[in-house]
């Protein structure tokens, strides 16, 4: 005869609820004090029973015979009263009521009472998973605090990848000096300048010191003590990014150490190009790419050529591959609605090539020639799109090239069965067009400038970005908000 296995899990919840609100047969309390007011006390009456069989804490105080399970009653004043109330509901049946207002306080709750380390996991991940600008500070704080390493690890990637609206709200200032220099000495941490972040160095150790916030208002009598307590922070903030005037300005402050002054001073006398001391290396705009890493002259070029801070500082790879792995559609996938977008090859020679648009592969025909918007392929229009080299068979110095005069209409190419294509491709092959993984073309000059001495149509103009064979490309754009 088969068998029948009946569960009423809804029906048992409500009954369970019930018993702890109804308070029927109860045989202990737990009293939620008011720190600030020890009078103000809020009893919950409860069931041992329960009390055990959920939570191992109660379960040993229970049986240790302490002195609360004499007295009939346990005392709390490091836990609300809706926290509480919310745990006791969670005893009771199970279900928990997690929001942004008391995820903290139940993950703390939840590791006191010793309940199971699914519950401490799925809290970790909400809180993780609602980080923003407005809590990340509090959240770092919190789980230094508390010793959720997983917590703060996902606080610092987050500064390091959105640092600007953390630094310009100034909350940067709650941070410990060992917090911030985690953040310092982070070689993929993403300010817009580094000046910048001296400024806000100082701002930091003006407000812990008790002095007025903000670099302006340091005085002469306390650069001393501004100068003690930045020592070890400024010893990694990356001087060679600033430029030899507003260095020679912050070093008149005194306040940065003497031995990084002569250090700063010799590299601007001999206008070196790669900071030769560790600590003056520059911080990683490409820290995922197998093309630029850390080429220190490269990164510089391409700041300087793109001329957009937040785009260079918020950029991530976002396509890279192997030229014989690449497929159209997955180039698409990725890149297309991504906006402002930064492209670069290299060959097997390696020659580095590249071009960026402001306007990025995208579907919307009004950004498209107006002879091509009821089809399916066609022209973008971007006015500020460039084509550049670093690094090409003819020795050419790295150099930015614009779109020609005239050519606005034909600044990259939007085609499905085609990649990232810079150029018009209407009527002829676009200065750098990607096919399919087994074809590619560089017409160079289509529809960019090209340097003097170099011809259009001929050899030179063909060869000219690159030799051998195209082995790599990547594309970096903003990951959309999520």
């Amino acid at each position: 005869m088969s068998s029948l296995v009946f569960s009423d899990d809804e029906k048992l919840k409500k009954n369970l609820q019930n018993v702890f609100l109804n308070k029927k047969y109860t045989d202990f309390e737990i009293k939620v004090i008011n720190p600030n007011n020890e009078k103000d006390i809020k009893i919950f009456p409860t069931h041992r029973a329960i009390l055990m069989e959920r939570s191992e804490y109660f379960n040993g105080l229970f049986r240790s015979k302490m002195k609360e399970e004499q007295q009939g009653f346990v005392e709390f004043n490091d836990i609300s009263v809706q926290t509480m109330e919310t745990i006791l509901e969670y005893i009771y049946t199970g279900s928990l009521h997690i929001n942004h207002n008391n995820a903290l306080e139940i993950l703390v709750a939840s590791k006191k009472f010793c309940f199971e380390p699914k519950l401490t996991t799925q809290l970790v991940d909400f809180i993780r998973q609602n980080i923003n600008n407005s809590n990340v500070i509090d959240l770092l704080n919190f789980a230094n605090n508390f010793g959720y390493s997983d917590i703060s690890a996902c606080c610092f990637n987050y500064i390091t990848w959105n640092p600007q609206p953390i630094l310009e709200s100034h909350q940067i200032r709650e941070v410990s000096e060992e917090d911030l220099n985690v953040l310092v000495v982070n070689e993929n941490l993403k300010v817009n300048e580094e000046l910048e972040l001296f400024n806000y160095i100082v701002d930091w150790a003006q407000f812990n010191l008790k002095l007025k916030p903000g670099i302006e208002n340091l005085q002469e009598k306390d650069t001393a003590i501004v100068a003690d307590k930045i020592k070890k922070l400024v010893s990694n903030v990356r001087f060679c990014e600033i430029d030899k005037e507003d260095f020679s300005r912050i070093a008149k402050m005194k306040i940065i150490p003497d031995e990084i002054v002569k250090m700063m001073n010799e590299f601007f006398e001999k206008n070196l190009t790669i900071p030769e001391l560790l600590i003056f290396q520059p911080r990683s705009k490409f820290p995922e790419s197998k093309i630029i890493g850390k080429n220190y002259e490269y990164i510089q070029l391409l700041k300087e050529w793109i001329n957009d801070n937040e785009f260079f500082n918020k950029m991530q790879l976002g396509y890279g591959t192997d030229y014989t792995e690449y497929t159209t559609e997955e180039f698409h996938a990725h890149c297309d609605e991504k906006g402002k977008t930064l492209v670069i090859y290299i060959s097997s020679d390696g020659d580095i090539c590249g071009g960026f648009t402001k306007v990025g592969w995208t579907e919307d025909r009004s950004k498209w020639r107006p002879e091509e918007r009821g089809t399916f392929k066609g022209n973008i229009i971007d006015p500020d799109a460039f084509i550049f080299t670093l690094k090409n068979p003819r020795n050419h110095p790295p150099t930015k090239f614009k779109i020609r005069k005239g050519k606005e209409e034909f600044a990259i190419w939007y085609e499905m069965i085609y990649g990232p294509c810079f150029g018009g491709i209407r009527t002829r092959i676009g200065d750098i067009e990607l096919y399919s993984n087994v074809r590619y073309y560089f017409y160079f000059g289509e529809s960019y400038e090209m340097p003097d001495g170099v011809h259009f149509g001929r050899d030179d103009s063909y060869t000219f970005l690159m030799s051998g064979s195209l082995t790599r490309f990547e594309c970096f754009y903003i990951p959309s908000e999520k």
